[in-house]
């Protein structure tokens, strides 16, 4: 097991880690019991779902009907015959009518016509409705909406990985890839950027139509579409992202508890406080009685297998986009535990025990090649992106289904960042040095705000308690010698201008000390996965 978790710690300097998160986001019993028992208000609710659930699994794939995004507004009509049809018709102006013809021969005739609406009021007419299976013919693609040209990266060596991480189970059809981590390794830099995408993110499924992201590989595994499921699964981001894929690895979480109880456990600076409901330790997963409301509060906390795996999934109050943050300061947590005990230069002996847990198409001279940048990875050049709530827009499918419709223009501006690399950024030509003192009267919130100045490319050194004070303030001691590190501290605090106090002080051990006041609220980011303004 040590051998293993020697070879895995390789991956999550890589960012490769996020692997054995990758899973964690599915739903369990319990989440579905819980929503079921808040929604009716009853515990009857929960204790029938819960058992019913934990005794049995069974999975019919649902497929959503590939419909148009907002922007469109699709009619279809089914009639009984050997060939099949589409004829859309967009109409965006009184001058433009384009009209582009498709021929197919499933076992059924379908003509669709799609009309550009300003209104943004997508309809469907299924007659008769289509029974979503696994064996059934694929609906036709829908109008496709033009593939995203990719990010120009100029002379830099980018090696770009996808991280995916599946809920299929043993005899099941139906799975989704709900975690999708693009790492990119700029071998010009040495660097690192990590990137989630939503799992609700609706987006054209080459060969296929409309569906969410997460279904790309099973639509691709069950109608062999673009090689099958991986390739449809890359197809797609590149596609509706412009994301070149070098190569893949997947897995489950299966050994996730064990290898962090094999670590001993790790550290977790929690930054915002959450309740949930939680599975008493040790307890009868089908019992309603071992399940109660536990609330994690603002601290630093030494989580086992069990607890690392509540925090990941709770989703409480919170949301998808929170969830994937979570997941990642998790993984970074392992990744130190992991570097901690030099295990790096383990690769060559530990290669065959990772291709037992880990589908990929890396090789071994692969990993090898990246082994520098493992060794030498700084909080400057490993950094984490998302796609938020920002860069998408809710709406609600005719069938019913809640997903994310991209901002094509915001995502994009997003990939600029996230394939940008440190080198330009003013913070590592600025370099700057923090302390952090706490005299908030909570217990390790140094700690957890110098975590939370990690995301973004500090290295702070966290001093412990001091003497208690109302307001929170940073003391500038360079004269105002390094603004842009200035900005970019009392942003990622969430700190206003007015608590920064000019302080010159040439023989000052660091450009920056901040103490912490009682007024300070680490949580720093909203719901919605964003940075607070």
């Amino acid at each position: 097991m040590r051998r293993l978790i020697g070879l895995i710690s390789l991956l999550v300097a890589l960012g490769l880690l996020a692997l054995l998160g990758a899973l964690l986001v599915q739903r369990s019993v319990v989440d579905q019991a819980i929503q079921l028992a808040q929604a009716q208000g009853t515990r009857a609710a929960l204790q029938f779902t819960l058992l019913a659930q934990a005794m049995s699994y069974t999975s019919t794939p649902t497929r959503l009907a590939p419909t148009l995004p907002p922007t469109w507004t699709p009619t279809h009509t089914l009639t009984a015959s050997p060939t099949f049809t589409v004829s859309p018709t967009r109409t965006p102006s009184a001058t433009r009518t384009p009209t582009r013809t498709r021929t197919f021969t499933p076992s059924a005739t379908f003509t669709a016509t799609y009309t550009f609406t300003p209104s943004h009021t997508p309809t469907v007419t299924l007659t008769p409705s289509i029974t979503p299976l696994p064996t059934d013919t694929p609906i036709p693609p829908t109008l496709e909406p033009g593939a995203m040209p990719p990010v120009e990266v100029g002379a830099y060596d980018l090696f770009n990985i996808l991280l995916i991480g599946s809920d299929k189970r043993p005899n099941a059809v139906d799975y989704r890839t709900d975690t999708l981590v693009v790492v990119s390794i700029n071998r010009t830099t040495q660097s690192v950027s990590l990137l989630s995408l939503p799992r609700d993110l609706y987006v054209y499924i080459p060969q296929y139509g409309y569906d969410r992201i997460n279904t790309a590989s099973l639509w691709g595994d069950l109608h062999k579409l673009n090689g099958g499921g991986i390739g449809t699964l890359l197809a797609t981001l590149r596609y509706n992202l412009g994301i070149r894929i070098d190569r893949y690895a997947q897995v489950n979480f299966e050994g996730f508890k064990t290898i962090i109880d094999q670590l001993g456990g790790i550290e977790i600076a929690v930054d915002c406080p959450i309740t949930d409901y939680r599975l008493r330790e040790g307890a009868n997963p089908r019992v309603l009685a071992n399940y109660q409301l536990y609330t994690l509060k603002v601290g630093v906390h030494r989580m086992n297998g069990d607890f690392a795996l509540w925090y990941v999934r709770s989703r409480n109050g919170t949301s998808d986009f929170d969830r994937n943050r979570r997941q990642q300061a998790v993984l970074r947590a392992i990744f130190h535990a992991l570097r901690e005990r030099g295990q790096l230069e383990q690769l060559p002996s530990l290669w065959s025990d990772l291709t037992k847990v880990v589908k990929t198409d890396l090789s071994l001279s692969d990993l090898l090649s990246l082994l520098p940048i493992a060794l030498n990875l700084e909080n400057l050049s490993l950094r984490s992106y998302f796609i938020s709530s920002q860069q998408v827009t809710s709406w609600e499918t005719p069938q019913g289904a809640a997903v994310l419709v991209p901002n094509r223009e915001a995502i994009r501006a997003e990939l600029i960042k996230f394939f940008t690399p440190p080198t330009s950024n003013a913070l590592k030509r600025e370099r700057p040095t923090v302390a952090i003192y706490n005299g908030s009267g909570n217990a390790d919130w140094d700690r957890v705000a110098a975590d939370r100045l990690t995301w973004e490319g500090f290295a702070p050194q966290p001093m412990g308690e001091s003497e208690r004070v109302n307001v929170t303030r940073v003391y500038d001691h360079t004269g105002g010698a390094k603004p842009s590190s200035l900005r970019a501290l009392i942003r990622a605090l969430n700190l206003s201008p007015k608590s920064v106090v000019e302080q010159p002080d040439p023989n000052a051990d660091t450009d920056f000390t901040v103490v912490l006041g009682a007024n300070y609220n680490a949580c720093t980011f909203n719901r919605y996965g964003a940075n607070l303004p």
